[in-house]
Parts: C-alpha cells; structure tokens; sequence
C-alpha cells in the first residue's frame, strides 16, 4: 500500500470512529474501555464496499462475534442446502 494510500485509510477510519462517537454499534461500549474497530457491515467479500455508508464502529469482541455467527450462519444454510438437494 502506497503512503498516499495508507493516509486516506487512516483519515477514513478516524472519521468513522468519530461519527460513531468512539462506540461499539453493537453493544454499545465505547472507547478507552474497549479496543475499537472499524468493520464492513456488508463484508466485502459479499460484495461490499468502503464507503462511509457501510462501515461502523465495532469493539474487538463484538467483531469477532459477529464473525462467527456470519459463518455459523453460512454453514447452517449450506447444510440446508445439501440436505434439499439430496432428497
């Protein structure tokens, strides 16, 4: 990633924590209690984007789990979607 790059993905990152007030968006905790992180509520493997719009604020935790449940999620529809296909 080139310097110019990187600045514009610091200055959007901060801009985000500041619209959403330095707070989880989830559970509601907010900063210095709780790292922060800036996550895609539209992941951008499923075709999301970095704009301002589909970005929040996110403590680690809340991040982490949110990960998993997307994936539990996939993997239950995925099981669904066998089991149909073999009846």
């Amino acid at each position: 990633m080139r310097r110019n790059d990187l600045l514009g993905f610091y200055k959007l990152r901060w801009s985000i924590l500041q619209r959403d007030n330095y707070t989880c968006q989830y559970c509601g905790q907010a900063a210095p209690n709780v790292k922060l992180e800036v996550d895609h509520i539209t992941p951008l493997a499923d075709g999301g984007t970095d704009e301002p719009s589909n970005l929040q604020t996110s403590c680690w935790a809340c991040n982490r789990g949110k990960n998993g449940l997307s994936q539990s999620i996939v993997l239950k529809r995925t099981k669904k979607d066998n089991a149909l296909s073999h009846k």
